[in-house]
C-alpha cells in the first residue's frame, strides 16, 4: 500500500514545485497556491501561499478494505461557520468539509517540520483542537493516480481559500 502511494505522490510532486516529507503513515505535501491580483489598486501580479495537504494510508473500511484518506487543516473550528461549510460542500469537485481533532504544531514550526524526521517534534509543541478540514478518501485497490492528484490540487486549493477567508494569513 505504502509503495503504490509513494509512486503517486512521487509522480505528483515531480510535476510542480513543492516540498514533500514523509510522515509515518504518509506524506506531507506543501502545495503553493497562486491568487491573480485583480483589485485595480493593486499592481498585476499573483499571490503565492502555501497549504499543507496529507495523504495518509492508514485507515480501514469497515469491511477491512483499505483506503488513502486525503485532508487539510482548514481552520478552528467555528460555531457560524456550520452553514457556509454545508453549502460550501455542494460546490466542491472533490473531498467535503468536516470538523476533526487534529494535533497542530505551534505556528512558528509549521514550515521547519516538513525537515525533521518521523516524531521529532517536541510533545510541549503539539495540540489537540477541532477544527475544519477538507477530506477526500480513496479505496486503495481502486485508487488512480489522476483522480487522485485532481483531489490533492482541489482539496489545497479550497482549503486554503477557507483559511485565507477565515484566519486572514498564511497559517496552515
Amino acid at each position: 500500500m505504502k509503495k503504490k502511494l509513494a509512486k503517486i505522490i512521487s509522480q505528483f510532486s515531480e510535476k510542480r514545485e513543492m516540498n514533500v516529507g514523509e510522515i509515518e503513515d504518509g506524506f506531507v505535501l506543501d502545495i503553493p497556491v497562486e491568487y491573480k491580483s485583480i483589485a485595480k489598486h493593486l499592481l498585476p501580479g499573483k499571490e503565492v501561499r502555501h497549504q499543507f495537504v496529507f495523504v495518509t494510508g492508514n485507515r480501514k473500511m469497515s469491511n477491512g478494505k483499505e483506503i488513502y484518506q486525503i485532508f487539510t487543516v482548514c481552520a478552528p473550528e467555528e460555531d457560524t461557520f456550520y452553514r457556509n461549510a454545508l453549502f460550501l460542500n455542494a460546490n466542491l469537485t472533490f473531498g467535503a468539509f468536516a470538523i476533526a481533532d487534529v494535533e497542530t504544531i505551534s505556528s512558528d514550526l509549521k514550515r521547519e517540520v516538513l525537515c525533521l524526521p518521523t516524531g521529532e517534534v517536541r510533545v510541549a509543541q503539539v495540540k489537540k483542537e477541532k477544527c475544519f478540514v477538507l477530506v477526500d478518501t480513496y479505496m486503495v485497490s481502486e485508487a488512480d493516480a489522476i483522480q487522485m492528484e485532481a483531489s490533492i490540487m482541489t482539496i489545497a486549493k479550497a482549503g486554503d481559500k477557507l483559511e485565507k477567508m477565515l484566519m486572514k494569513e498564511d497559517i496552515r
